[in-house]
């Protein structure tokens, strides 16, 4: 699914996962209004909602989908009033399961990424989740149902498919996004060994795409396709030793990117330091952009939604 974006000015609102709606305190600091809500944490089914590392849009149903390190899919309804994240209420919780609807153990199903397909055609009812796994003895893309029931592999590009190519176990498959020219794009969150320590690479079948990481331990969050066919990507890296996490949001230009060299990049905003663990990123109809905070229930914070406008 393919959105507009605009630069450069950004507006961004906060907005905590919650069965309330949203109660805001404005900031604005520079090109940022910041809307901060704080709403704890809650529990749907019998399933919390945390750890969630992975968003997808999906217009014709007006709902988003997340999904969390613990193999489940948070369906999430979300209210505004004006340009603002009013309410963002989850509705739904299941668990992915294989095709026979049983449900794995955790480790099997460590989402990571997550696009959508169907999702914008303006038929209801027949949109697929389509969520990188990470971990496991090889790296695998699968599609769900809404419902999260597994309904087919989808072939993992070279070199990706081979996990002795991946630095560390822990850095796999990150995001994955469809992009109507080149197909199913998918990427590390860390260059693969024999790449570049200063470039993220996206790869596709029979192509990829290296870019400058936008700080030396940056690691590649999410991504989005924007109107004009280029990428929407999320980093986040520690600018300095011992400071906080910095999410930055950028625009690579594979459209026009000669093979075999470094595409060209734009900055669209350079979130402020000390933002919760953001992982997930999906670009909504309009353009706007949302992302998502990973905390566990270890860390005892809440989950939180950004929602970012870009303005013309």
């Amino acid at each position: 699914m393919m959105k507009p974006v605009h630069a450069l000015t950004v507006v961004m609102t906060t907005c905590l996962l919650a069965t309330a709606p949203c109660r805001a305190d404005t900031q604005t600091s520079g090109h940022f209004r910041m809307d901060r809500v704080t709403i704890p944490a809650t529990t749907l089914n019998g399933i919390r909602v945390d750890e969630l590392s992975g968003l997808a849009w999906d217009e014709d149903e007006q709902l988003l989908y997340a999904i969390s390190d613990k193999g489940n899919v948070v369906h999430i309804r979300l209210a505004f009033r004006g340009d603002t994240l009013a309410a963002a209420e989850p509705v739904q919780v299941v668990a992915l399961a294989d095709p026979e609807g049983k449900v794995p153990a955790r480790k099997s199903f460590n989402a990571e990424g997550l696009t959508v397909q169907n999702a914008d055609n303006g038929k209801r009812g027949d949109t697929a989740l389509v969520i990188s796994l990470e971990g496991g003895d090889r790296p695998t893309i699968l599609r769900f149902s809404p419902a999260g029931v597994a309904l087919e592999e989808i072939a993992v590009p070279p070199p990706l498919d081979d996990v002795r190519n991946f630095r560390k176990k822990k850095q796999g498959l990150e995001s994955v996004a469809f992009q109507p020219q080149f197909g199913l794009l998918t990427a590390p969150e860390s260059p693969l060994a024999g790449v570049p320590d200063n470039l993220h690479v996206v790869y596709a079948k029979g192509r990829r795409w290296s870019f400058a990481r936008y700080a030396p331990d940056s690691r590649l969050k999410g991504m989005d396709v924007l109107a004009d066919g280029n990428l929407l990507v999320l980093e986040r890296s520690r600018l300095d030793a011992g400071a906080s996490m910095t999410p930055t949001l950028r625009r690579v230009d594979i459209k026009s990117c000669p093979a075999d060299s470094t595409c060209a990049t734009e900055d669209l905003a350079v979130l402020p330091g000390g933002l919760n663990n953001f992982e997930g990123m999906t670009l909504l109809a309009d353009g706007r952009v949302l992302i998502v905070s990973d905390q566990a229930e270890k860390d005892r914070q809440d989950t939180t939604l950004v929602l970012l406008a870009i303005a013309e």
